[in-house]
């Protein structure tokens, strides 16, 4: 995960974290379908949307796509967060909060309908989800990709999102032909529903895609 003080390179196509090996790839607008899903699933109650790491406002913009009330961003990095308050302007019923989204969720007084959380290096959502329990609405839906080392895979559904041969040779080679659980046939969407004070299966009822 970033905690704000990475030196970045930011262009049209990418974001990348300086002076790491291979210099670190944040996220790449090759990601943009795959966004397109991710907030599919996560607004699917429409309702108040909380969304953690803006990136490049692929699913950010996917987000006011979608039908909802209200929509909050937390972003760690400075430079990304000016980046979020330019995006924000001609939205009004977009929020943007600085910070680290352990820091920040505690202090929020309000429960959200669907909850997003793409966030860059990020093992395992044992910690987010008890983070996030108390702004859960009944019914939430909590979508994340895949993390490696997760404990929680009873709790999940999927949604496994398929390249074309096109879409995947166009991708950077690092890191995402060199990284087992990004391949062109199976990448995983994991999404989850809080009910009753707990997380829970909910199979979708159509295809998104």
């Amino acid at each position: 995960m970033m905690n704000g003080t990475e030196e970045l390179e930011i262009t049209d196509e990418y974001i990348k974290i300086k002076n790491t090996e291979k210099n670190s790839l944040v996220m790449h607008v090759c990601e943009k379908k795959l966004m397109d899903v991710f907030s599919e699933i996560g607004c699917m109650n429409g309702g108040h949307i909380l969304e953690i790491g803006f990136g490049m406002h692929l699913s950010a913009d996917a987000v006011q796509k979608q039908n909802v009330k209200s929509h909050t961003i937390i972003e760690i990095h400075p430079e990304i967060y000016s980046m979020a308050l330019d995006w924000a302007k001609d939205k009004k019923n977009v929020k943007v909060i600085l910070g680290d989204w352990e820091e920040v969720i505690p202090k929020l007084n309000f429960k959200y309908d669907g909850i997003m959380h793409d966030v860059f290096g990020l093992k395992t959502s044992d910690k987010f989800l008890q983070v996030i329990k108390p702004i859960c609405q009944e019914n939430c839906v909590v979508v994340f990709a895949f993390y490696k080392d997760d404990v929680n895979i009873n709790i999940y559904d999927t949604v496994s999102f398929t390249f074309t041969d096109e879409e995947y040779e166009n991708l950077p080679k690092f890191p995402y032909h060199s990284d087992p659980f990004f391949t062109k046939d199976h990448f995983e969407i994991r999404y989850t529903t809080y009910n009753n004070g707990g997380f829970s299966k909910r199979k979708l009822n159509k295809k998104l895609y």
